[in-house]
């Protein structure tokens, strides 16, 4: 993966140039990371509602599919990490906060304010350093990796139905779950609506 931009980051759709991601809450991210809701943190990515109304109309080619994978493509030049290390790493952190934050503010480190590849990193030395022997350290780095949850998915016979960044063996439920977050952020006929936190106006 590439080193980590840190934000804003600016990416080509469609020949247009989108700067996305400016301006980040890096613990609304974690939050929303931590729950793999892609829709969520395309939310925070596109704070500007640049891409947003695009997802409404009914005769823009940009799709859920296509918003999705900008996520994916975004969080990856934010982190410097893969979509589901960036997610596995922000659970860890937010299953266990009040003892992340306490160390953190041991060892003199910031999450509040620091860019939100600093934290996942921070995350990440503290899960290697955790392991007592190479053994330990390379099982991490599998799990970390994804290739666990690959493994499994395959395991089971679900074969095609792993998706970029997101190992979860039931494709249709992935859909399901796509076409249920953007109805609730759209009504029926394609009208905008205000999900909160976004600072649009009622």
């Amino acid at each position: 993966m590439p080193i980590p931009t840190g934000g804003p980051v600016t990416i080509e759709i469609d020949g247009d140039d989108y700067e996305l991601a400016a301006g980040l809450d890096p613990l609304r991210l974690i939050e929303a990371l931590a729950g793999r809701d892609w829709w969520e943190v395309f939310l925070i990515i596109d704070a500007g509602w640049l891409l947003v109304p695009r997802v409404a109309d009914l005769y823009d080619d940009f799709t859920v599919a296509t918003a999705k994978a900008v996520t994916v493509a975004v969080v990856e030049q934010l982190t410097g990490l893969s979509w589901f290390t960036s997610c596995a790493l922000a659970a860890t952190a937010a299953s266990s906060w009040v003892e992340f934050d306490g160390l953190c503010a041991y060892r003199g480190f910031d999450p509040w304010s620091a860019p939100i590849a600093r934290t996942l990193a921070f995350v990440h030395h503290c899960l290697m350093t955790s392991c007592t022997d190479d053994a330990e350290r390379a099982r991490m780095v599998y799990r970390l990796s994804g290739a666990e949850a690959a493994d499994a998915a395959l395991a089971a016979g679900v074969q095609g139905a792993i998706t970029s960044g997101r190992p979860d063996p039931a494709m249709a439920r992935l859909e399901a779950e796509s076409v249920a977050q953007w109805q609730a952020a759209f009504g029926p006929n394609g009208e905008l609506k205000n999900p909160a936190g976004v600072g649009m106006p009622a």
